[in-house]
């Protein structure tokens, strides 16, 4: 797989349900780990409140069950990108089996907090993730 960024995440007690597995709304916090360091990476940016988006849109599809014995995976890769908002895909495997646990988009708009309002994405920001996409593709191929 061509993954420009990945995350390794324990699972911890706290996360798990009553039946030991991961709860499902855990994976969305997975997720924003994940994507979050990922745009400080892209967006060359060193602290949280320079955070220039807002997430519009998240949806996780489950495939496996996680436990407390698992280390997962969170892989990303931009997927489209538009004048104010890019999606992001999502993998997530356990990393001693490669076991596919999830997948998962969201769908990240350009915002300004101070005007609360949507704004365009960077040119920069653009940029390093038309590459990504790139690079993706290529890896595939």
């Amino acid at each position: 797989m061509a993954w420009p960024f990945s995350l390794e995440i324990k699972v911890r007690f706290r996360d798990l349900d009553a039946m030991g597995h991961v709860n499902n709304a855990v994976y969305f916090t997975y997720l924003e780990q994940a994507r979050t360091d990922y745009y400080m990476k892209l967006a060359e940016k060193s602290k949280i409140s320079d955070l220039g988006f807002i997430v519009a849109s998240a949806k996780c599809d489950y495939k496996s069950a996680a436990s407390i014995e698992d280390s997962i995976v969170v892989y990303v890769k931009p997927a489209k990108i538009g004048k104010t908002s890019w999606a992001f895909r999502y993998e997530m495997r356990d990393q001693k089996t490669d076991r596919l646990v999830a997948e998962a988009e969201t769908i990240q708009v350009a915002y300004n907090y101070k005007r609360k309002k949507k704004k365009r994405m960077s040119h920069e920001l653009k940029q390093r993730l038309l590459e990504d996409i790139a690079l993706s593709e290529k890896k595939e191929a």
